[in-house]
């Protein structure tokens, strides 16, 4: 096993690991009085297990495209009746993605993106209404977690590229599991739109936010779940820079070079240092803290406020 898959196996089974014994098969949650808040109190899931339940819930594709020569890959989300939402076999492709990535030795860079009119809009509703309820959203959470801190943990430098109408809820989430943010001078923003849905951050995007940004800027794009521009999101570096959309609208041009320019070194240089740099990010407990956000999301999916937001049919973009 080479170091960076123990790394990874080191970190998604320390203290607790995650999704090692059967689902409960009722929904349990714990009330803790003085806070009013419910945390789910139900076992982990096997990672296999909500792989396959995933898979029932179709549309969309992601798609990888890896050039030898360059070093650099693409992941393209590509789901244009439903604005790039995930859906659960939308998921499942990123988490195999993300597999045979950790196993291209040459790989230096890695640029997310979106086929159309933006990055991502967020999880598909209709999934959201199909498998609304606490153990649903646990797995869900349990899932992303996992692919999206593996993602991160990748010994390559990854980019995510916002565009169009932007990266929304979950779309905005995958954006901070990227080492660097892109938007180009045309994009509508980028919005942790959660708590608008009745729920709260379910990808790790809260944790991820406060190391970007300060806990006290992180609790303010989240609570009041309003899209941040690009030139405001420049200002308090929630993105990297801003670039020209180009011909296509997509700033696919620009992106592409401003990543090229910082993947000239050799790739075992280049790996090693974000290699490093994942060690720092993952020593203050990351991985605790993601599975206590997992837990309080729980409850929310599927529950009043999340059901009221869903029959009302929200338009985040308008």
């Amino acid at each position: 096993m080479t170091l960076l898959r123990r790394f990874i196996a080191v970190q998604l089974t320390s203290r607790t690991p995650i999704m090692s014994r059967p689902l409960s098969t009722t929904t349990m949650f714990h009330h803790n009085k003085e806070l009013g808040v419910e945390r789910y109190d139900g076992q982990e899931v096997d990672l296999v297990e909500i792989k396959e339940w995933l898979s029932q819930y179709e549309g969309g594709s992601v798609a990888l495209e890896t050039n030898e020569a360059t070093g650099v890959a693409e992941i393209i989300l590509c789901h244009p009746k439903k604005k790039n939402a995930l859906s659960g076999i939308m998921m499942v492709q990123l988490g195999d993605i993300i597999e045979k990535l950790e196993k291209w030795s040459n790989g230096k860079g890695i640029l997310v993106r979106g086929d159309g009119s933006m990055l991502c809009s967020g999880g598909d509703l209709d999934f959201a209404r199909a498998s609304a309820g606490a153990e649903g959203g646990f797995k869900m959470s349990c899932y992303m977690h996992n692919i999206l801190s593996r993602l991160k943990a990748l010994p390559m430098v990854s980019m995510a590229l916002i565009h169009g109408q932007g990266a929304i809820g979950g779309g905005a989430e995958i954006a901070t599991a990227c080492d660097w943010r892109l938007m180009t001078s045309t994009c509508r923003g980028i919005g942790f739109v959660h708590t608008r849905m009745g729920i709260v951050p379910a990808w790790g995007a809260t944790s991820r936010l406060a190391t970007i940004l300060g806990s006290r800027m992180a609790l303010d794009l989240i609570s009041s779940s309003r899209i941040v521009s690009p030139e405001e999101s420049l200002k308090i570096g929630l993105i990297d820079a801003i670039v020209d959309a180009g011909p296509e609208g997509n700033g696919l041009n620009d992106a592409s070079l401003w990543l090229s320019n910082h993947i000239q070194a050799d790739p075992q240089v280049i790996r090693a240092a974000k290699l490093t740099l994942t060690h720092y990010d993952n020593s203050v407990g990351f991985t605790q803290v993601l599975e206590e956000e997992r837990r309080l999301f729980a409850p929310l999916w599927g529950g009043p406020a999340n059901q009221h937001a869903l029959n009302s049919r929200i338009k985040h973009l308008k």
